[in-house]
C-alpha cells in the first residue's frame, strides 16, 4: 500500500506541475485521503477519479496523457514488486526443505 501511495504521489506532483487546475483547485489533504481510500486495493483504481462517476466534480479529473502512462506502468509493474519477497521467501523455503531432506539420506 505504501509503494501504491508513493507511485500515486508522483502522478499528483506531475499533475501539479502541469498546471493542472483540478488538482490545484482542490486541498492536499483531500486529495491525499482520496488517495489513501481508493489506492489501497490496486494503484489502478485511481482511474476513478477520470471516471465522471455520476458526474460529480470530484470524479472528473482531467488526467494528462503522461500520467496515463505513469499509471499503467505502475499498475504493471507493482504486482512484481509487491509479490518478490514472497517468491523470494518461497524459493528459499523450497531449497531449504526440499534439498536438505534429499542430502540427508
Amino acid at each position: 500500500m505504501c509503494l501504491n501511495i508513493a507511485f500515486i504521489h508522483v502522478i499528483m506532483i506531475h499533475e501539479i506541475s502541469k498546471n493542472n487546475e483540478w488538482f490545484k483547485k482542490r486541498s492536499t489533504l483531500s486529495l491525499s485521503i482520496i488517495m489513501i481510500v481508493l489506492t489501497g486495493p490496486d494503484i489502478y483504481s485511481w482511474k476513478l477519479l477520470d471516471s465522471n462517476i455520476a458526474r460529480l466534480e470530484i470524479f472528473d479529473a482531467p488526467f494528462s496523457d503522461e500520467a496515463k502512462t505513469i499509471l499503467s506502468w505502475c499498475s504493471a509493474v507493482h504486482p512484481f514488486i509487491k509479490d518478490l519477497p514472497n517468491l523470494i521467501i518461497q524459493v528459499c523455503y523450497y531449497y531449504k526443505v526440499f534439498f536438505f531432506k534429499k542430502s540427508t539420506r
